[in-house]
């Protein structure tokens, strides 16, 4: 029997390889996701134009993301983490309202799915 809350959209099997197959493991990844919300830094460091901190916050949201499975929000922090290495920033400024929209729907998913 499962330990997995229904109605989680991700990729679970990512997120199950990444945590040794341990849906123990798993839970508790995706309870750290849910209280380690970067969107008010990201929306700082946006507005500040300060691009290195804003890249490293948004390679945070890439690493986490991805370890849990959720997919599109990866896929958004990479376009944008990468181009910021060599000082590109316009994915950033492309993407920045994307990637708060995506980030937003896993931490509303997470809550609603997961117990207090």
């Amino acid at each position: 029997m499962s330990m997995l809350p229904q109605g989680l959209k991700l990729d679970t099997a990512m997120g199950l390889e990444y945590c040794a197959n341990s849906e123990e493991v798993y839970l508790d990844i995706l309870n750290e996701f849910r209280n380690d919300d970067r969107r008010e830094e990201l929306n700082t460091f946006f507005a500040e134009r300060n691009w290195e901190r804003y890249r490293i916050s948004a390679h945070a949201v890439k690493s986490s993301s991805q370890t849990i499975g959720a997919t599109d929000l990866y896929e958004i922090a990479r376009e944008i983490e990468e181009p910021l290495k060599t000082m590109d920033f316009q994915p950033a400024l492309d993407l920045h309202e994307l990637m708060i929209v995506k980030y937003t729907d896993v931490l509303e998913m997470l809550n609603r799915v997961l117990a207090p």
